[in-house]
């Protein structure tokens, strides 16, 4: 494979706009829509979403080993790519639509089923695309900068349409306090939401395909498809100490990620008192940081092992998502001449947390890849699809088990909802949702205890090697596991 060419890197990049427009969809405007404003109870609203879990569990390691070993002039993995863009747009938009006059029981059958359609509709483009981006990349540093394109695209793109959906799509109404309560603007954003997804996947399996042809194929007699070769595919990744500290670490990120994020509408509304274009100016500030980390992990990558980047990158992140709110509960944080929290250190603070969350999705992605070619210089087999496939499932436990913890929360507090005027809420209710927060960066301490375990490093790739000296993947024996 030849040197990857910008132009390939950011063509690739832009089809993760389509996952990350699902992952903030759920938590900018999903959690908050069903449980706010439709009144459906905070538990059921995180067990409908956290349902789709069970299905996750199965769908991705199936997908995993079905694009490892599918055999098309296609590739194998762009036809599932193709097939996955019509779906995802159209299922998205569809979860906004709920019939009027639907109870608790017909909300969350409603949320529960489109939850779980999206989401193995975004598996069935999300695992494939990512095993791709893996092939494509073939050195140490490679890996780095086709993640960093990825998540740089995938984290503005996503930014931006939560920006302009904040900013276009909620009318101002007399009758609600607060625009983010006014439910006529949830379904443009969901259509707006739904194209977006759709044109970035056909954008980048369409302009990507001139590469099928260097990629690497599927064995020309793999092991007939059964329960017990996806079994033996992951057991040969399990094998693996890095693997298993990255996909445990990344669970538990994932988690803490969803259950931070579920509750960010809230905070932004209750909490901080924010208004919408203030929140949309938050929002803003991802822009600018995710290019801060895109730049510093390809500075910091190519100097230090990434483990240790990862590990500050999570610390920071974990540290900015409470110290300022407890800050704020006991009376320190900076007000302006009104006695609200001053905009400017609230966007300082979303900088800095969005450095740090694109710079630890930039190196974990990173390092996942890098588990997976040592895999295959040392088994001998592409299983990027299977490897990657952990990236797919812990990105859906954000929006699964951190969803389902926080409407758990919300009704153990007695959160009220469908409520017109943010003030009309006791600062001492609000105050609840700080702690939610505090359980958050917890459960990233965990995530760090087990990516402390990960063992790869620099020099497991030195460029004297033959990672780098496989300029043609084809020069790597194939071979299916038993």
């Amino acid at each position: 494979m030849q040197k990857l060419t910008v132009s390939t890197k950011m063509t690739y990049g832009v089809g993760q706009i389509a996952e990350q427009i699902k992952t903030q969809g759920f938590d900018l405007f999903v959690f908050f829509y069903f449980s706010q404003i439709l009144g459906l109870e905070g538990w059921l609203v995180g067990l409908a979403v956290s349902s789709a879990i069970i299905f996750d569990a199965i769908s991705d390691p199936l997908m995993g080993s079905l694009s490892d070993n599918h055999r098309s002039r296609f590739g194998r993995r762009h036809p599932f790519m193709l097939w996955a863009a019509f779906p995802l747009g159209l299922f998205w938009a569809l979860l906004f639509f709920p019939p009027a006059g639907l109870g608790q029981l017909g909300l969350f059958l409603w949320l529960a089923t489109f939850a779980i359609l999206v989401r193995l509709a975004m598996t069935l483009y999300l695992v494939p695309y990512l095993a791709l981006g893996a092939e494509l990349a073939g050195t140490y540093q490679e890996r780095t900068d086709i993640v960093n394109y990825r998540v740089m695209f995938g984290l503005v793109g996503g930014v931006l349409t939560s920006v302009v959906g904040l900013g276009f799509f909620f009318p101002e109404s007399s009758e609600f306090e607060h625009r983010l309560l006014n439910p006529e603007g949830y379904p443009s954003v969901a259509i707006f939401g739904g194209i977006m997804m759709a044109t970035a996947i056909l954008f980048t399996t369409l302009a990507t395909r001139r590469h099928i042809a260097q990629l690497p194929k599927a064995p020309e007699s793999p092991i007939p498809f059964s329960l017990q070769r996806i079994i033996s595919e992951f057991k040969i990744a399990f094998n693996s100490p890095s693997f298993r500290a990255l996909f445990f670490g990344m669970c538990f990120s994932a988690i803490s990620f969803g259950l931070y994020q579920s509750v960010a509408v809230h905070i932004n509304v209750f909490f901080w008192r924010l208004s919408h274009q203030e929140i949309a100016i938050l929002m803003g500030m991802y822009v600018p940081a995710f290019i801060t980390g895109a730049i510093l992990c390809k500075w910091l990558h190519s100097i230090y092992d990434k483990k240790p980047v990862l590990l500050r990158a999570v610390l920071m992140t974990s540290s900015m998502s409470t110290v300022p709110i407890i800050a704020h509960m006991f009376g320190y944080f900076p007000l302006d001449a009104d006695g609200e929290p001053k905009l400017s250190y609230l966007m300082l603070v979303s900088y800095i947390f969005a450095t740090g969350m694109a710079t630890a999705i930039i190196t974990s992605g990173s390092m996942m890849a890098d588990v997976a070619h040592e895999n295959t210089l040392k088994n001998g087999v592409n299983q990027e699809g299977v490897f990657l496939s952990a990236i797919s499932f812990s990105g859906k436990l954000s929006s699964g088990l951190g969803h389902l913890l926080a409407g758990i929360f919300l009704s153990l507090i007695n959160f009220p909802v469908k409520t017109k005027d943010p003030s009309t809420i006791e600062f001492s209710m609000v105050q609840n949702l700080g702690g939610i927060c505090l359980v958050s960066a917890f459960i990233s301490i965990v995530a760090i205890f087990f990516y402390r375990m990960y063992t790869l490093s620099k020099s497991d790739f030195h460029p004297e090697t033959v990672d780098d000296k496989c300029v043609d993947k084809d020069e790597i024996p194939v071979t299916t596991p038993v």
